[in-house]
């Protein structure tokens, strides 16, 4: 794993629309300053979600509201972070995206960073705001059962 600082696209992971929280638009946020900063001109939007309306089609919809103008890449299968960033791969392969920036939140980033140093060589991770200790404190007890989730789910995808 390397840390970059030239980012050829910005990835944005979902969280549930329904927040009251406003985590998501937290993220989208973040997330289009960074690009608009960097002249980035692709951004990926992740997230199903579980519950309610589909989280890339919301995140999508936000950024073309907030005037992002270059090229939006919904992934909309995605129910779990997992899946996200699985997802993700595949896509920033097939587009031949090398360098990809991953925003979520600051509770977050941890084990988006496991995953991440898992499936990507090189990759950086930028925090947005908003969350809360007892978020952080969850988030991280999720780390072993994140990441037995991703071999199950790597596994099942090589043999298939």
């Amino acid at each position: 794993m390397r840390n970059v600082t030239h980012h050829d696209v910005v990835i944005v992971l979902g969280y549930p629309v329904q927040s009251q929280k406003n985590i998501l638009q937290r993220r989208l946020a973040r997330a289009l300053r960074y690009a608009t900063s960097r002249h980035i001109t692709v951004i990926i939007v992740s997230g199903k979600g579980r519950i309610g309306a589909e989280e890339s089609t919301y995140m999508a919809t936000w950024l073309k509201q907030h005037r992002f103008t270059g090229e939006l890449i919904e992934e909309d299968q995605s129910r779990d972070t997992v899946e996200n960033l699985l997802n993700v791969k595949i896509i920033c392969k097939k587009q031949g995206f090398h360098s990809p920036v991953v925003v979520t939140s600051w509770f977050h980033i941890i084990r988006t960073w496991f995953l991440l140093r898992r499936l990507f060589f090189a990759f950086s991770l930028i925090p947005s705001s908003g969350g809360t200790l007892k978020l952080f404190i969850t988030d991280i007890a999720l780390i072993p059962r994140t990441l037995h989730r991703l071999t199950t789910l790597t596994n099942h995808r090589s043999a298939t």
